[in-house]
């Protein structure tokens, strides 16, 4: 069902978030556009590592899904608008190394129509 924000921000959630649970590099890309970015968690920089354009996109989903081979995430709640939406979700999933992951994380996701234009993510740092 289409709300007043042009989309159903459930559905989005969902079709966003189940081929990144399904390991599915290219569905998973497939939402975002041409252009897109994606500010990871991680890097050197005030907004992580910035991987930008589709190219570079699928790079860092493949490094995610090789890294965490079992990675999951689990929508906790969202905020939507017409333009962006942000999803708190739960990442659990083990390392290459055998490190068990479970910690909150936040994505900002901006919006072009259906499709992601940016997405800016951060998380919890469990110690």
């Amino acid at each position: 069902m289409t709300t007043d924000l042009g989309y159903d921000p459930d559905e989005l959630c969902a079709e966003f978030l189940a081929p990144w649970n399904d390991h599915d590099v290219e569905a998973a890309v497939a939402a975002f556009t041409d252009d897109a970015f994606w500010e990871f968690t991680v890097g050197s920089d005030p907004w992580g590592t910035a991987h930008t354009g589709r190219a570079a996109v699928r790079a860092a989903i493949e490094d995610v899904f090789t890294a965490i081979p079992d990675i999951h995430y689990e929508l906790v709640r969202y905020h939507a608008g017409s333009t962006h939406l942000t999803m708190e979700v739960l990442v659990t999933g083990t390392k290459q190394d055998g490190t068990k992951l479970k910690y909150q994380a936040c994505d900002i996701l901006r919006l072009d129509g259906n499709r992601v234009a940016g997405k800016r993510s951060y998380r919890k740092v469990v110690s």
